[in-house]
């Protein structure tokens, strides 16, 4: 719609003109240390060997490239 097109343009010159740039602010708060593309091989890993354990998965992701704690891998699985 014109309306919202408008709309969006002012917020732009507003930002640009307030912030002196139109790039996105930083977030607040700590990154993700595993993407979700990790996530989901820690979960496939899971449902293909039950009783794999949380050292044997950090070992897979330090193989990929990947540093990660057995807590970190803890989170994503429970």
């Amino acid at each position: 719609t014109p309306e919202g097109t408008t709309f969006i343009c002012k917020t732009i010159v507003h930002k640009y003109k307030h912030h002196g740039t139109t790039q996105p602010s930083y977030r607040s708060g700590r990154r993700h240390v595993l993407s979700p593309r990790d996530e989901r091989t820690l979960v496939q890993k899971m449902k293909i060997n039950p009783r794999t354990t949380a050292k044997d998965l950090v070992k897979m992701l330090e193989e990929t490239g990947t540093k990660v704690s057995i807590s970190t891998v803890k989170q994503v699985l429970y």
